[in-house]
This record gives C-alpha cells, structure tokens and sequence, in this order.
C-alpha cells in the first residue's frame, strides 16, 4: 500500500498529493483523456477545417491589416454583431453539438479511468491506461445512471432557488425598494449556502458508484464528507481558482495570437483536457482520503464496542 494515499491528509497535503501524483503519473493519465477525447477533438478539427475555417490566423498581407490591429481586431464586438446568420454554419452547429453530448459521455468515463488507476497507485501495482479504460467503461451505465439524478437533483435546486426567490420578491414589496433589495440578498445568500452545503455532501457519489458498485452513491458520499465540509469547500475553491487561471491565461494568450482558428481551438481543448486531468486526480485523492477517514472511524465505533461488550 502506499502510505501517502492510506493516512488521512491535511488540507496542504491533498494539495501535494494532487500535484505529486498529477506530474509522476501525467502521461499515463494525459494518454487516458487523449484515448477518450482524441478523436473528437480531431473530427472537430477536420469539420472546421472543411467548413473553412482557417488553420492559422490570417496573415498580414491577407488580410491587409498589420498584427497589431488584427490583435485589436479579435476584441472588435462589432464585429461579430455584424456578422451575418449565415456565417453560423448549420452542419458546424450540429457537429459541435454531437462533439459536446460526447464528451459530456466521455469525460465521466476518464474521470473514473482516474479513479481505478489511482486505486491501483495506492495498491502499488501496475497499470496502463488501456486497462484502466476498459474498467471504467464497465461502469458506464451505473455512472450515466447517477450523473442524470445528480443534474435532476441541481435543476430542482435551481428551479426551487428561482421560485422562491419570485416569492422573496414579492414579499419584499411591502419594506419598500431598499427593504426589498437587502431582504432578497440576504434569502438568496441562504438559499445559495445551502445548495452549496446539500451538493458538496453529495458529490462524492461518484466515487462510490466507480470504486464501491454502489449506485446512485448519495448515502455514501453523504457518511464520508460528514465533518469534512468546510476543508472540502476549500480545496474546490482551491482547484476552481487554478483551474480558471490556467484556461483563461491560455484563452486569451492564443486568442490573441491565432485568433479564431483551428489551432486555437486544439489548444484550447488541449489545456481543457488537461485542467480536467488535475481535478480528476484531486478528486480522487479526496475521495480516498474521506474513505481512509471514515474507515478508520467505522473501526474506532467497533473497538469502542467491542471493549463495552468485554467490560460487561
């Protein structure tokens, strides 16, 4: 076993663990996400290429407009506004819909590839990302199973949060404009608090329905974040922090640079690919140190048990 996954960490040592793991084993887990989203992000490739979209930004001398001003040029919302329907490509609109709904399928499945190769790492035995693929998939329809009642579950939220808030709303009318304002905010802040409380206790059914066999996985993502809220919330915010940075420095940096193109695009699905990588093994490692939490206190209750049983 690997000692560093078995013992429960502190907040600073998820982050560690997270970034050791991440950069020990990255090309076995970038090959992982390249297997499942490869493909796709080629076929994107070449249906925008064949709906002529350019490989590279246009040069100077094509366009007619020096590099500075193509720069400015892609910050131009004018632009875009006079930019006819037509430019909107249908065949490109169904693609990149079918390309979404897959990856939607896909990166699920390499989430969970991650899960059963991190198990393996904390087993000290060897794995290849083929294997760990061929694992993942034989829990797609328990996983496709729980992700739909995991997004029914946020759209009740939602739905319950806005209509509440109508009612807030009209309530409101009767303290007047600012009594209304400051009343609204306050219930929205409340009601904010606890859909982020309700989903952080739930989120981790995933791991139990991958690793466990145990689907929907709510109970027991519910027992294992018990007490673990707050370090939990934190390391989200942690990882949504570098997440964000990451994509939207590349983002930019390309959009400047190629523009909109199809080497802007591969880029960009490239660093997505690996951002998505990142949060999957911090996941995973979360997941792992919960279950080492909550096994270890499973056990103390059986010795606390046991030793009132013998003191009878």
């Amino acid at each position: 076993m690997d000692n560093r996954i078995q013992k429960p960490k502190t907040f600073g040592q998820v982050l560690d663990h997270t970034f050791y793991l991440s950069k020990t084993h990255f090309k076995s887990f970038a090959l992982i996400f390249l297997m499942l989203l490869g493909p796709l992000y080629l076929v994107q490739a070449l249906l925008e290429i064949f709906l002529g979209t350019s490989i590279l930004r246009a040069t100077s001398s094509e366009s007619g407009l020096t590099w500075f001003e193509e720069i400015a040029m892609s910050f131009d919302t004018t632009v875009q506004e006079e930019m006819p329907f037509e430019a909107f490509n249908i065949t490109e609109i169904v693609g990149l819909i079918i390309i979404g709904l897959l990856s939607m399928l896909l990166i699920p499945i390499g989430e969970a590839a991650i899960l059963f190769a991190i198990d393996k790492i904390q087993k000290k035995e060897s794995f290849t990302a083929k294997e760990v693929v061929k694992m993942a998939f034989k829990r797609f329809w328990p996983i496709l199973g729980s992700n739909i009642l995991f997004g029914i579950l946020l759209f009740v939220m939602i739905i319950a949060i806005a209509v509440i808030m109508m009612i807030t709303g009209f309530m409101g009318f009767a303290m007047g404009e600012i009594g209304s304002i400051i009343f609204s905010v306050i219930v929205f802040i409340m009601l904010g608090a606890v859909a982020v409380y309700l989903l952080t206790r739930i989120s981790f059914y995933f791991g139990a329905v991958v690793l466990e066999q145990n689907a929907p996985g709510l109970s027991r993502s519910w027992s294992l974040t018990k007490g673990r809220f707050w370090s939990i919330i934190g390391l989200y915010v942690v990882f949504t922090i570098i997440i964000t940075v990451i994509t939207s420095g590349i983002e930019i940096v390309t959009a400047m640079l190629l523009g909109y193109s199809v080497l802007y695009n591969l880029i960009v699905n490239l660093s997505t690919l690996i951002t998505t990588l990142f949060f999957a093994v911090g996941y995973a490692v979360i997941f792992f140190d919960l279950r080492v939490r909550n096994d270890a206190e499973d056990l103390e209750v059986l010795v606390e048990d046991y030793e009132e049983k013998t003191n009878l």
